[in-house]
């Protein structure tokens, strides 16, 4: 069996990306940090996932998209706020540059939110049964900001989920998988 990047188109993968980057996405800015959270919704919701929008006073809306009955809960974590304002993506546009890609956000987050969503692709594509497993995404709006709203729903979450995943990538120079039992 290959690869799950193998398997994708990698141009439809790139696709994905830049749309979620060129959606510019500040922690500050509800009205646009909605869209994004709208266009992940819809892109969820065309995978057969339920949508709940949770409403946010002070950010943009957090967003919940749920597969599946099964008795294993996995939750799948992203914030869809970066710390870049509104206009940056002016002076750094999206641009892929030999195998990396570069633009505000690609790294922190919406890299992992691109991957996330093609592994549930896949997943889904595969034949994966509802019956077998329960898979929530969970997109936040704060996390830059503190998560101030959503640490709550993020702990109420995770408290009813047999696994969490978090899509941000990680720090070592190697990457590597973290894992923590609390």
């Amino acid at each position: 069996m290959g690869s799950l990047i193998s398997e994708f188109d990698t141009q439809e993968i790139l696709s994905f990306l830049r749309t979620l980057v060129e959606h510019e996405s500040p922690s500050n800015n509800k009205e646009i940090t909605n869209k994004l959270g709208n266009y992940l919704g819809q892109h969820f919701q065309q995978l057969g996932f339920d949508i709940e929008i949770i409403e946010n006073k002070d950010y943009a809306n957090h967003i919940l998209a749920s597969w599946g009955k099964g008795d294993t809960n996995i939750l799948v974590l992203g914030h869809i706020d970066t710390v870049w304002e509104a206009g940056e993506i002016e002076e750094r546009p999206f641009k892929i540059e030999g195998d990396k890609a570069y633009g505000p956000g690609v790294c922190d987050m919406k890299g992992g939110i691109a991957q996330g969503y093609f592994a549930a692709k896949k997943a889904l594509d595969r034949g994966l049964s509802a019956q077998e497993k329960s898979i929530n995404f969970l997109f936040t709006s704060d996390e830059e900001a503190g998560s101030l709203s959503s640490q709550s729903i993020i702990e109420k979450k995770a408290q009813n989920a047999d696994v969490v995943l978090v899509l941000e990538p990680p720090v070592s120079p190697h990457g590597a998988l973290r894992y923590r039992y609390v």
